[in-house]
């Protein structure tokens, strides 16, 4: 729903449960965003063999740069989203739609605007992530066959 506000889309009825989420991204969204750039497309790394589908791509007012918007509806802020912004960072990239900039967008469950947590330098969080490619990629090519115990 988020995306498609974005857009300018059609947006459907939303169930109740979802409402208060949705009016947080408006609420964020309107007061921040000057101008949308790119919204959920897949896109593939042909270097490194891995694809994802980044939420958002915004110019935020009062700057000219791209800047990378995640948006999460969890209770949390958890270790494993930087890795996977700085990993949509690196794939917006190599596809030729540049960011300086990515943030993590924590919608409110009851409503009020949305939370945003910086990650301007995403360098620490990129190499967490080829490190785990390295060992997705190992584990996928040496499948151990494994035997039931007797």
């Amino acid at each position: 729903y988020a995306t498609a506000y974005a857009r300018g889309d059609f947006v459907p009825s939303i169930d109740e449960e979802y409402k208060p989420y949705f009016n947080s991204f408006v609420k964020w969204y309107d007061e921040n965003v000057e101008k949308l750039i790119f919204s959920e497309t897949r896109l593939y790394h042909e270097g490194l063999q891995y694809c994802g589908k980044p939420d958002l791509v915004v110019n935020l007012k009062g700057s000219k740069d791209n800047t990378l918007v995640d948006i999460k509806t969890s209770a949390s802020i958890y270790e494993t989203h930087p890795v996977q912004l700085a990993a949509y960072m690196d794939l917006l990239n190599v596809n030729n739609l540049h960011c300086q900039k990515g943030i993590i967008l924590k919608l409110n469950k009851e409503g009020k605007i949305a939370r945003v947590y910086d990650f301007e330098d995403c360098n620490s969080y990129y190499k967490i992530f080829l490190y785990a490619l390295e060992l997705y990629n190992y584990f996928l090519k040496t499948k151990p066959r494994m035997k039931r115990a007797a």
